[in-house]
């Protein structure tokens, strides 16, 4: 405890500032909607801009406003971006179930609907809770557990228990590159996001790293410790390098077993692996 009255002093102030962010919605920004410590007597309904009308798509854009950090300024790049994430999703399933069938696909953490509305047409996706046991084919999240400190384990356990046996779950995650990232700060959202430790160490020295505060909230995992930590809850399957656009590692796991109790429709289609090479079948130089 510091004895020195300036420093006291100090410190009281730094706290008493502290206490008054929790009790302060507006300096929270969007977590001031759902943020546990709401200690504000009235609570009234948010004020949006107006959608956005582009020619040509069947749903209108949310405001530039509740697009922030993706795109917001540049609606052909909002677009383009959800489109290639959607199909990158897909991408993967097709991996591992038969996407041709109908699917029930839930996007865990929607935020603006960038990746969801490209789902819209294929009429496979239901984005409200709660759910039965075994009900999903494909649960996504995009930058969701790169910002949950509290729970991430419990919330693994939900998603399992949503999921179809056999049924995928593809969340991504920040490992070292978007440690690196953030120790650059290159931007406002990235060196408030961090805690001072993550600028002093440009390299990831820790197995993982969870930061929160009132405003936001980050998390780091190694990616040799990814496949770790998440697979007590489900085998991980593959860990994928980010992609276009992104810095964030893809994590695609799988829930175990075709339970035979189970009726048909509990089951996600899991892809037939392809029949084994006859001698036949093999080229001419091994033959």
């Amino acid at each position: 405890m510091p004895t020195n009255p300036d420093e006291l002093s100090r410190r009281l102030h730094e706290l008493a500032a502290q206490v008054a962010q929790l009790h302060d919605t507006s300096r929270r920004g969007y977590f001031g909607l759902h943020h546990p410590m709401d200690a504000q007597e009235s609570t009234y309904p948010p004020r949006f801009d107006p959608p956005v009308i582009v020619d040509g798509e069947p749903l209108p854009l949310p405001p530039a406003s509740l697009r922030p950090g993706y795109a917001p300024d540049d609606d052909a790049l909002y677009l383009r971006w959800g489109k290639f994430d959607h199909d990158f999703i897909l991408d993967i399933a097709s991996r591992y179930l038969d996407i041709q069938q109908p699917l029930r696909i839930l996007d865990f953490g929607c935020s603006s609907g960038r990746v969801l509305r490209h789902f819209e047409t294929e009429r496979v996706v239901l984005p409200i809770l709660p759910f039965e046991d075994n009900y999903f084919d494909i649960i996504f999240g995009i930058s969701v557990f790169t910002h949950i400190k509290y729970l991430w384990d419990g919330w693994l356990c939900e998603l399992r228990r949503c999921l179809k046996p056999g049924g995928l779950c593809l969340q991504t995650v920040h490992c070292e590159e978007a440690w690196s990232l953030f120790a650059r700060g290159d931007a406002d959202w990235q060196i408030n996001g961090v805690p001072d430790y993550v600028r002093e160490h440009r390299e990831m020295d820790v197995d993982y790293l969870f930061f929160n505060k009132s405003t936001t909230s980050n998390t780091f995992y190694k990616r040799s410790v990814v496949e770790n930590l998440f697979g007590r809850y489900m085998p991980v399957r593959e860990i994928l390098d980010p992609p276009e656009f992104s810095f964030q590692h893809w994590v695609v796991m799988q829930k175990d077993g075709l339970r035979p109790e189970l009726p048909a429709d509990k089951l996600a289609p899991v892809r037939e692996a392809p029949p084994a090479a006859t001698a036949d079948d093999a080229p001419d130089s091994v033959k």
